[in-house]
């Protein structure tokens, strides 16, 4: 759909679950895992110059929330017992980057494509960590509560981690800078906000909320300013932006 809500289109037809799309900075591909073959799997979309989906990555076991690269040539997920890995945009060469017994999901990129943040629970609660590229460097960022769903601005300048905390019952959106400092909170309330995506330009930032009574996406600026709804009637979750 467009930014303002305005013009929805269906792009796929799996009759299955699909999840946690992610859109390739240049707006011609979208990643997404399913469940369309028995496991989830990571499946990608061209979109342009026609629509065409294939099966990208099929290992037996669950692979999931894909993320690519910013120059489109590569893509991390999480699969096999919950390590993440990178494997060029083909499906090809893929590597282990975390190599622990911990689960470990929902990678990122930094905007210049040298770090991945990802969710780990490695220390007991899922949180937040950032590590360079090819998994060296290692760094926890958040503390307190239960931190997942991080996703990396892609403009060099802004430069924030947008993630969800968890506390009690409330789900709320906050931004930190990639070394820890600065944690920002951007939602409030007694309902679940998640999801958060960043525009291209890294000015906004869309995300799913059930402030409303059921799950809808919302856009905000990235400072938290000027939230509102952008769809209606529920079921919606995961936004991601495409140019």
């Amino acid at each position: 759909m467009d930014y303002d809500g305005h013009n929805v289109r269906r792009l796929t037809n799996h009759h299955s679950l699909v999840l946690s799309p992610n859109c390739s900075l240049d707006g011609s591909k979208i990643v997404f895992n399913s469940d369309k073959v028995w496991n989830q799997d990571i499946y990608v979309i061209s979109l342009f110059p026609k629509i065409e989906e294939r099966r990208l990555i099929h290992t037996g076991r669950m692979a999931q929330t894909a993320a690519w690269s910013p120059d489109g040539m590569k893509i991390a997920y999480s699969g096999g017992d919950g390590d993440i890995f990178v494997a060029n945009a083909d499906g090809s060469g893929t590597i282990n980057l975390t190599h622990h017994p911990a689960i470990n999901v929902s990678p990122t990129w930094s905007p210049d494509g040298k770090q991945i943040a990802f969710v780990s629970d490695r220390d007991g609660v899922p949180q937040i960590y950032v590590m360079n590229s090819d998994g060296s460097n290692l760094k926890r960022i958040t503390s307190g509560g239960y931190s997942t769903d991080p996703s990396w601005s892609p403009n060099i300048e802004v430069n924030k981690i947008a993630f969800v905390k968890v506390e009690g019952t409330e789900a709320n959106i906050f931004t930190i800078n990639p070394d820890g400092s600065d944690e920002q909170r951007l939602t409030s309330g007694s309902r679940r906000n998640e999801n958060p995506s960043w525009s291209p330009d890294g000015h906004y930032i869309a995300f799913s909320s059930t402030r409303g009574g059921a799950e809808n996406i919302y856009i905000m600026y990235f400072n938290g300013e000027n939230q509102r709804p952008l769809t209606k009637g529920g079921g919606k979750s995961f936004p991601t932006w495409c140019r």
